[in-house]
């Protein structure tokens, strides 16, 4: 009992050493030589607001309010290290764990990480660390911001051995271990109800995607997701050995259009189930310019859905008239079908071989859209309910705004069609004559 008593008072002796140990040592005074050390390790200078020690849980020193850099300095809310004890006597210092939070990740953060990561001038490293966690972290790169986020990235003495990172809010994981290859790490991503953090900010369902990492390539060959009701499978290839390069396949089917549009234009097009399938290349030399790089050939496929803005019905009924001079503007058109190839270069889209089909009438035609959205093209329009009767729309106006015009040539036939043979057959007719000689004289 004597023994039990003795031990019991001296760790209460302990404990509060361990509590008041803290406050009574002057770590300002490190302060100074501290932001010397890292201004001369990163080229940049450094202050340090703050330093805290603390023995418990387990010994750790804390700087606090860090500031890298002159104009528009890289702020860094906290930086805790956790020496492992039996290393500080030892010629290599090992720190169990670096915790770093409440920080920024732009070109100027990448440019430090790797003047830190280069071997020192003066001889070998003498500090090795087993364990950084990251916290309280956003993405500001370029195209690219998203936050906060979270990761913990284990470390041997050739490198990164593992990372686990996530978002803050457990929507997204990502995790990369060792590979079956040497060099290599396996990647796997999982997400739910989890947006794009680029544009167009497409909201996934669910999201599963495994690839494998080296040291300038990425190659994603598994990709499984559902989205807007529908599936979306593909693979992705990343490359930035020199440039930046990104080649994939995509497939998706039974995705609902209209929420996914919306998001890349501002009135929606088309509404309906989607089936496509094509691939795609994006080439640049710095990572913000490869949106503008686009290129991809898709053929699509929409079911039962609505095409808005216009009733291409009603500008055949309504214009193949005598005197029709103004397009067609507004309304939409109910399709059974509607499918086509889309070509995308860049912010410039071309959709071609286009064909719609319902119970009131078919079409067929080429459409493209221009960087700044508008529009130009023509869509032959059939309706069932007039025999023969067959026109050829030139569009015009704007993505938001489309306009529906007859050909000139075609409008002429049909007005003489009509006088001569009367409305239907006559105006089909002539309809056809009009445009056989506009293209005939082109």
């Amino acid at each position: 009992m004597r023994w039990f008593k003795y031990s019991a008072i001296s760790l209460g002796i302990l404990l509060a050493l361990a509590l008041i140990l803290p406050f009574l040592i002057p770590l300002k005074t490190y302060i100074p030589p501290l932001e010397q050390l890292a201004s001369d390790k990163l080229g940049e200078p450094v202050t340090i607001a703050d330093l805290s020690f603390s023995l418990l849980p387990l010994p750790s020193a804390t700087l606090h309010g860090l500031s890298i850099g002159k104009t528009q300095p890289i702020q860094v809310e906290s930086i805790t290290v956790r020496p492992a004890l039996g290393s500080l006597w030892q010629e290599v210092k090992v720190l169990r764990a670096v915790e770093v939070k409440g920080f920024s990740v732009d070109r100027r953060m990448l440019g430090l990480a790797g003047a830190l990561a280069k071997p020192g001038d003066r001889g070998p490293q003498l500090v090795r660390v087993e364990h950084v966690k990251l916290r309280a972290m956003q993405l500001n790169l370029d195209v690219l911001k998203w936050g906060p986020l979270r990761a913990d990235i284990a470390l041997h003495e050739r490198g990164v051995e593992e990372v686990e990172a996530a978002s803050e809010d457990g929507k997204f994981k990502l995790q990369l271990t060792p590979g079956s290859e040497k060099a290599t790490q396996d990647l796997l991503i999982k997400a739910k109800d989890w947006p794009l953090p680029i544009k167009p900010a497409f909201q996934f369902e669910q999201l599963t995607a495994k690839g494998l990492l080296r040291q300038n390539t990425l190659n994603i060959s598994d990709i499984d997701g559902k989205l807007y009701g529908g599936k979306l499978a593909g693979k992705v290839d990343m490359d930035w050995t020199r440039d930046w390069k990104v080649t994939g396949e995509v497939q998706a089917s039974n995705v609902e259009t209209k929420e996914a549009v919306a998001l890349l234009t501002r009135s929606v097009a088309v509404s309906g189930k989607l089936h496509t399938q094509g691939r795609f290349t994006l080439r640049a030399k710095e990572p913000k310019q490869l949106a503008d790089s686009l290129k991809g050939n898709f053929k699509f496929e929409v079911k039962q859905g609505v095409l808005h803005g216009f009733d291409l019905a009603q500008a055949v009924e309504s214009k193949v008239l005598p005197g029709a001079r103004s397009g067609t503007r507004g309304g939409q058109t109910r399709f059974d079908t509607f499918t086509g190839v889309a070509q995308i270069s860049g912010k410039q889209y071309r959709l071609r071989q286009l064909k719609v089909a319902s119970g009131a009438l078919s079409a067929n035609g080429d459409v493209s859209v221009a960087a700044n959205q508008r529009l130009s093209g023509q869509v032959n329009v059939a309706l069932t309910s007039v025999a023969g009767l067959a026109v050829p729309l030139d569009v015009s106006g704007t993505l938001s705004e489309p306009v529906l015009l007859p050909n000139a040539a075609a409008l002429a036939g049909a007005a003489a069609g009509t006088v001569l043979m009367g409305p239907g057959f006559g105006t089909g007719l002539g309809t056809k004559a009009g445009q056989a000689l506009d293209e005939l004289f082109r």
